[in-house]
């Protein structure tokens, strides 16, 4: 069973690589997202999983949504920058 759902999701990527001309990766990229989203939910496994993905895919698009990086920025690049010094610590 897992070895079809992998392949229904190789075949997916490579489909949606090609009909949105952008690369494998992209496409990986997508197709995670997408399986997040179907799990939060609740959408079945059947043989239109990857046909919802599809619909989907073009939605987000089509919002100009843009796919989740697969790298996270490092942890300081969402902290607010922090003042090295104060105002009053200045002087007048």
């Amino acid at each position: 069973m897992a070895d079809n759902i992998e392949r229904a999701r190789n075949t997916a990527v490579r489909s949606i690589a090609r009909d949105l001309a952008i690369d494998r990766e992209e496409a990986e990229r997508w197709c995670d997202a997408w399986e997040r989203f179907a799990q939060r939910q609740g959408v079945p496994r059947s043989a239109y999983f990857w046909d919802s993905a599809r619909g989907w895919i073009d939605a987000q698009r089509s919002l100009g949504k843009a796919v989740p990086s697969a790298v996270r920025p490092p942890p300081s690049a969402l902290e607010p920058p922090v003042a090295t010094t104060r105002r009053v610590d200045q002087g007048p």
